[in-house]
Formats: C-alpha cells, sequence, structure tokens
C-alpha cells in the first residue's frame, strides 16, 4: 500500500511539474512577442467589440 502512495505522490508532482512548465512556457512566449505586435490584444479586441456594437446596432432595420 506504501509503494502505490509513493507512485501515486510522484505521478501528481509530475502532472503538476509538467503544467507549470507548459504555462511557463506560454508566458515567456506571449512575452518574447509582446514587442512584435503592432497593437495590443487588449486594443484589438476592444475595436472587435465596437465594430460588433456598430454591426449589431444596424440591424435593427432602420438603416
Amino acid at each position: 500500500m506504501k509503494m502505490i502512495f509513493l507512485s501515486y505522490r510522484k505521478i501528481s508532482y509530475a502532472i503538476i511539474s509538467t503544467f507549470f512548465i507548459i504555462i511557463n512556457i506560454l508566458l515567456f512566449y506571449s512575452i518574447i512577442r509582446l514587442p512584435e505586435l503592432k497593437e495590443s490584444s487588449i486594443t484589438a479586441l476592444s475595436s472587435t467589440v465596437k465594430s460588433y456594437r456598430t454591426l449589431y446596432a444596424d440591424t435593427d432595420g432602420n438603416g
């Protein structure tokens, strides 16, 4: 029973450490790519929301 617990503990540590490594890789990749972007994603998202709002306002049939 003790061997099963030790192997479960090692497997859980491996899964958690792999998860954190993947998160760190994605975070560093986004930080490295940040200067390459012409506009920030927040600005792009807000412009997308604004264009969606104008499209939604124009579909009421009044022009």
